[in-house]
């Protein structure tokens, strides 16, 4: 009798937990108005990486994205900064707490840049969007996820892939 009470309660432990199931975290609402600032882990591909963006007023939407790259080194192309903004139109929806959505080669201002003679990277379409922002709310000020971030190469239609990386921001 002993044994089959053994037996009974081990298996209590083991099959009513996962019957049941964990309760399901709560959606972490964005603080409306919150600029979170925070980095992003370039491993080699450049010295440092940071990301801003803003949380949109009226519907909680991530808008402004803003990436500084410094030291950076993409197949040839180097560049001592670039910061790289996706403009006033680009918004991403944030639902349950998390978003995703695409993003442009990103452009902006270059400080110290070269470029190879050889341009190899994919030729991208205007408008084209092929990198990638992902992330969720862990805390109404607080975010992290990944980004593929492709860099828009100057005067050419080309965009060369720096990579995926992990990302992590919050409210000052």
């Amino acid at each position: 009798m002993e044994k089959s009470l053994w037996v009974c309660l081990v298996a209590l432990l083991v099959v009513f937990p996962t019957a049941c199931g964990s309760p399901s975290p709560t959606p972490v609402t964005p603080q409306s108005g919150a600029h979170l600032v925070g980095s992003i882990e370039t491993g080699e591909k450049a010295g440092s990486g940071q990301i801003s963006f803003f949380v949109h007023e009226s519907d909680g939407s991530i808008i402004k994205l803003t990436i500084v790259l410094t030291d950076v080194k993409c197949d040839g192309f180097t560049a001592g900064q670039i910061e790289g903004w996706v403009g006033d139109v680009w918004r991403a929806q944030v639902t349950g707490g998390s978003f995703k959505e695409p993003l442009p080669a990103l452009g902006g201002l270059w400080r110290n840049f070269t470029l190879p003679s050889q341009k190899p990277w994919p030729t991208v379409a205007p408008g084209a969007r092929p990198g990638e922002i992902e992330g969720s709310f862990s805390s109404p000020t607080e975010a992290s996820g990944t980004i593929e971030i492709f860099l828009s190469i100057p005067d050419s239609r080309k965009a060369c892939p720096l990579g995926r990386f992990a990302w992590s921001a919050k409210a000052p």
